[in-house]
């Protein structure tokens, strides 16, 4: 992995929008991010070309983390419904985002390239929005928590960010 990383243990913030990263280049990042324990409040990493694999790596960075990452930006790629569930599961497995003194994790994943990879998305808002409750109400279930979420929705995936604390089910605080 790259040993610049090892060197930032104060890194917060890292803005690689717009790298043609792909896959590939960000399973890479985000396995020498790991490795190396970094911890990031921020991570931009919109318009890269990234699918499925950068999915799957940023869901791993979200739950292995020592400190819990507050700000994802993966818009302008092309994920699907799919990823996104999958990003809001590795969220629900960290409780830290149950505590009040960890903010949420903002997620946003709007404008990705490919609506047909969201299928049923782009009839309505308040289609689109049931469409989203759904997602969590199946990781509400699978992981005996709450993810409690405040929901910018505009023709969903078009503009999507999501606001993301799990909390446990028996309490239900504001995001």
């Amino acid at each position: 992995g790259p040993s610049f990383l090892a060197t930032y243990d104060c890194l917060q913030h890292l803005d690689l929008g717009a790298y043609s990263l792909g896959d590939t280049g960000m399973v890479a990042l985000c396995d020498a991010m790991v490795a190396n324990n970094v911890n990031l409040d921020g991570f931009y990493i919109d318009r890269n070309h990234l699918g499925s694999g950068s999915a799957k790596a940023i869901a791993k960075l979200i739950q292995k983390t020592h400190k819990a990452i507050k700000e994802v930006n993966m818009s302008y790629n092309y994920l699907s419904a799919a990823n996104a569930s999958e990003l809001l599961h590795a969220t629900a497995s960290r409780m830290e985002y149950s505590r009040p003194d960890v903010p949420e994790l903002f997620l946003h994943l709007g404008h990705q390239r490919d609506i047909s990879l969201w299928k049923g998305m782009g009839v309505s808002r308040e289609h689109d929005n049931r469409i989203v409750h759904d997602m969590l109400a199946l990781v509400t279930k699978q992981k005996e928590s709450s993810v409690n979420t405040q929901i910018v929705v505009d023709w969903l995936p078009q503009n999507m960010a999501v606001c993301l604390r799990s909390v446990p089910v028996s309490t239900h605080g504001d995001c």
